[in-house]
């Protein structure tokens, strides 16, 4: 009985080495970046002298350890809050930009009152009451102030923006969902689940942030 519960503790403390082992050398894969690769970690672990790091140790850890699916969940993660960080970046900087433009938004309401003043002075001399704007003058007015009222609201201003932004994190979500139902055995059941993961992806993703954006880019473009 002793010597059952004593092989029992030392493949359980063998295997809390393996599992330790195995971080520190998923730590090392991560930090590599996208160009990544286990045969290069192998390479790396040579050249500092790691023992028990040959490639089909690697390989075999990646496995054990679900190496892909941990990158892709912390890639999503860390794309997440840089889209976070970004969005309070943007917050920070429309607060600004809103009291840029209120203070030019006086100066123009000034200018827009003298100009005023000068065409009822006009008419009560009995001038022309108009100002010299030529169609360019008018059309820089009219673009600059749609420019800068999207701009100060902080909405994207092309549809390019925002498809740059969401197609990567699409791409990891649905890897990420692809390596969940590659687990169920039956293929109609595993059919069913993707359809279901993919479609709560989906219906999130767009209420949360990506369908309002792009919607009003739509509308931006049809008023066009």
């Amino acid at each position: 009985m002793a010597n059952g519960k004593g092989t029992a503790n030392a493949a359980g403390a063998k295997q809390a080495r393996c599992q330790e082992k195995a971080d520190v050398l998923f730590v090392m894969y991560q930090q590599m970046g996208p160009e990544r690769s286990l045969e290069a970690l192998a390479g790396i672990c040579a050249k500092v002298g790691l023992r028990g790091t040959a490639l089909n140790t690697l390989k075999r850890y990646s496995v054990m350890f679900d190496w892909q699916r941990r990158l892709l969940e912390l890639t999503v993660r860390l794309r997440e809050e840089r889209e976070t960080d970004t969005l309070r970046q943007i917050d920070k900087m429309n607060e600004q930009h809103i009291k840029v433009s209120q203070g030019l938004l006086s100066l123009a309401v000034a200018g827009i009152q003298y100009h005023q003043q000068e065409l009822q002075r006009k008419q009560a001399q009995g001038l022309p009451a108009n100002l010299r704007l030529n169609i360019q003058d008018i059309v820089r007015l009219v673009a600059q102030a749609q420019t800068g009222e999207r701009l100060a609201r902080g909405q994207a201003t092309s549809r390019s923006e925002v498809m740059v932004e969401v197609i990567g994190t699409f791409v990891h979500e649905f890897a990420l969902i692809f390596i969940a139902v590659n687990e169920v055995a039956d293929p109609a059941e595993r059919k069913r689940e993707y359809i279901r993961r993919s479609d709560e992806m989906l219906r999130e993703y767009y209420s949360n942030l990506t369908g309002p954006v792009i919607k009003q880019i739509a509308l931006n473009g049809r008023a066009k």
